[in-house]
């Protein structure tokens, strides 16, 4: 199964396999864990970095949207479809 994605800017359409999803999400769900548990420097430098971006974004926030999308990507994906870090340890078994 093949999934696209449209860009908002223009109409083209980029297919994703299933494999791609689930690694895309895979990916943001762990860096949402890192800085949801990071230390108080982590969280500082995170802060420094988003009061330079435009607009500005607060870590809470950011945090947050990085959990809701790769929670999102998860159901998007059919019921089936093995998270990758259990193919990986299938295949080091």
């Amino acid at each position: 199964m093949t999934f696209q994605a449209t860009t908002s800017t223009n109409s083209t359409t980029i297919p994703l396999t299933e494999h791609t999803l689930a690694n895309i999400g895979e990916l943001l769900a762990m860096c949402e864990e890192f800085l949801r548990t990071a230390g108080p420097s982590t969280h500082a430098e995170l802060r420094a970095y988003l009061r330079h971006q435009v607009p500005p974004a607060d870590p809470g926030w950011f945090i947050d949207m990085l959990g809701f999308n790769a929670l999102h990507l998860g159901r998007q994906l059919p019921t089936h479809t093995p998270a990758p870090r259990e193919i990986w340890q299938e295949a080091t078994q």
